[in-house]
C-alpha cells in the first residue's frame, strides 16, 4: 500500500502539555452574573451602562459607538485594548 504524503506515519507528533491552574472567581462576580442573567434587561442593564462608562474612562474614549451585534462590540473592545 502506498503511503500518503503528510500522513501521521511520516511525522512524529510533538506533545505540548499545558498545565492546569485554578482560577479565582470571586463571589462578587458570581452574584453580578446571576443578577444580570436573572433580570429582564440583559443587554441594557445598569451594569452594562457602568461597564461602558468604566471602559471609556480606562481607554480615554470620548465618543460612543453603538454596534449592531455582540460580535461587533467585542471587536471594537479588542481593537481599543490592543490599538
Amino acid at each position: 500500500m502506498a503511503q500518503i504524503a503528510n500522513s501521521p506515519q511520516e511525522h512524529s507528533t510533538a506533545v505540548c502539555r499545558i498545565p492546569f491552574t485554578r482560577t479565582g472567581i470571586y463571589e462578587e462576580a458570581h452574584e453580578a452574573v446571576q443578577q444580570i442573567l436573572g433580570s429582564d434587561r440583559v443587554t441594557s442593564s445598569q451594569q452594562v451602562i457602568e461597564l461602558e462608562r468604566e471602559f471609556a474612562e480606562l481607554r480615554r474614549i470620548t465618543t460612543r459607538h453603538h454596534p449592531q451585534s455582540c460580535a461587533a462590540a467585542l471587536e471594537l473592545a479588542i481593537r481599543a485594548l490592543t490599538g
